[in-house]
């Protein structure tokens, strides 16, 4: 970043963070928080077509978009 700033996502981390709420994660990053929560929320609940989660989760990004046929 050409002035130093951060996303959003990764200052509402930090915001949460230091008013002390209690997150599910010690990501400190947004991207590593929405990983971990994919990896523990929508990976197992969608057919992933036997794929390791870090393929899946590839595919996921390059498609744009997660289709559950179930």
């Amino acid at each position: 970043p050409v002035f130093d700033t951060k996303q959003t996502g990764d200052v509402l981390l930090s915001v949460a963070s230091r008013a002390g709420v209690s997150l599910p994660t010690q990501a400190t990053t947004f991207y590593d928080y929405l990983r971990e929560d994919w990896r523990e929320r929508v990976y197992p609940a969608v057919d992933s077509g036997g794929l390791p989660f870090e393929t899946w989760w590839v595919e996921s990004l390059r498609a744009g978009t997660v289709v559950d046929d179930a």
